[in-house]
């Protein structure tokens, strides 16, 4: 995303031209199109955003948790056993559990380390969340901007082909060969600025995929191990 900024931030003055120019045209059927796709794309930004949280919220506040107390009442359930067999035994530490293990640079077993190492932990996760949230709900606002303007020349050309009235749009006022100049001019504009997005967030999607997949495979993994 950093080596993309410049990018990003030519998407934004696109989209802003694009509400300029209709709205300044007073094109209301063009706007109403326009909106129509920018509520899916928050729509699109909150649904990610509350499984992103949700989800963040389990696997770094409820799964360190429930590790430790299935850790914690093996080793009583063990505790027990030796002594009703008479074997001496060391009282074991209670277990406390990191998302990410840091046991081996650290000893995290002892307050308030462990606090302290948790909270950062979960304010990094956080930090990492809210930037994927960012990505997504831009991309998706991006995308159903070009749905937008796909939207519009569909429209317009509609009307051209089927000559209905053409009030509230921007082909108001318009001769024939000049109604027909601006439907080519929004689409190549429409399908320039899609090409520049997908260029632009293949690379993310990717990088986002393989980290999602190992994380994944990681927790099946600590499932697996913990059950045994």
């Amino acid at each position: 995303m950093i080596f993309n900024l410049s990018a990003l931030g030519d998407f934004l003055h696109i989209l802003e031209d694009d509400w300029k120019r209709y709205k300044t045209a007073k094109a209301e059927k063009e706007v109403k199109l326009m909106e129509e796709n920018a509520k899916i794309g928050r729509l699109i930004g909150l649904m990610f955003a509350s499984f992103m949280y949700t989800a963040g919220l389990f696997f770094n506040t409820f799964l360190p948790i429930a590790t430790m107390r299935a850790i914690n009442r093996n080793y009583q359930t063990e505790t027990l056993r030796q002594s009703n067999d008479n074997i001496t035994h060391v009282l074991p530490i209670p277990a406390k559990v990191l998302i990410y293990t840091v046991h081996s640079l650290v000893m995290t077993s002892s307050s308030p380390k462990y606090e302290l190492l948790f909270l950062a932990q979960y304010f990094f996760a956080f930090l990492r969340y809210t930037i994927m949230v960012g990505i997504c709900s831009i991309m998706a606002a991006y995308v159903l901007h070009v749905c937008g303007q796909l939207d519009i020349v569909i429209m317009l050309l509609n009307q051209y082909i089927d000559n209905t009235n053409t009030d509230k749009t921007i082909h108001l006022n318009c001769t024939e060969q000049k109604k027909l100049s601006v439907i080519v001019t929004c689409h190549a504009r429409a399908l320039r600025l899609a090409a520049r997005i997908e260029k632009t967030f293949n690379f993310m999607n990717l990088v986002d995929f393989i980290g999602s997949t190992f994380q994944i495979c990681f927790t099946g993994f600590f499932f697996v191990m913990v059950g045994k």
